[in-house]
């Protein structure tokens, strides 16, 4: 099976340090092949024949937690629930960085959100679909208040990905999906 992982809050901000590379080796040693990473904040495509997700999400954050010292949050998706995420989009991609997916890293669903609308500036749309939460910021997600209330709401349980990191890490996944 392929999988897609997404980690949450390495090599942010000088903390939780953990070189892509080491990455790669741990998924390895893991068992796990043809694993290829995105960008320093923790993306990982690889197969695995593991067939219990909730195990092999353990058995990932513990190998980090005695090779690095910490404990990150760690959500695996197949590459289906990656493309159904991507394909669920209702906003305008032509604007890659504006957007950005929110994924709950513990299943859970998403906070209410009724009490968010005050948060939004000019152009920001949100919506949830399917335990995605699509985040739209035209004035850049840095600058966006709704964003960090997001951020508040969902503490340590969401891990966000802008639309392009969304968009390779599909592209990553397909040839091993084709091989």
């Amino acid at each position: 099976m392929i999988y897609v992982a997404l980690f949450r809050g390495i090599n942010v901000g000088g903390k939780n340090l953990l070189p892509m590379k080491d990455l790669v080796r741990l998924l390895q040693d893991l068992g796990c092949v043809n694993v290829r990473t995105y960008i320093q904040s923790g993306n990982a495509v690889f197969e695995s024949t593991g067939k219990r997700l909730q195990a092999l999400k353990k058995t990932i954050a513990q190998a980090i937690n005695r090779q690095s010292g910490f404990d990150p949050e760690v959500l695996l998706l197949t590459v289906g629930e990656l493309q159904a995420a991507a394909n669920g989009n209702p906003f305008d991609s032509n604007v890659p960085k504006a957007l950005h997916l929110f994924f709950m890293t513990n299943g859970s669903q998403f906070p209410e959100t009724t009490n968010w609308g005050p948060f939004r500036t000019e152009g920001e749309q949100f919506t949830i679909h399917q335990n995605v939460l699509y985040l739209y910021t035209p004035n850049g997600v840095g600058q966006s208040k709704l964003a960090a209330k997001i951020g508040t709401a969902t503490k340590s349980m969401a891990t966000a990905r802008n639309w392009n990191t969304i968009v390779k890490l599909i592209e990553l996944a397909q040839p091993a999906a084709q091989g």
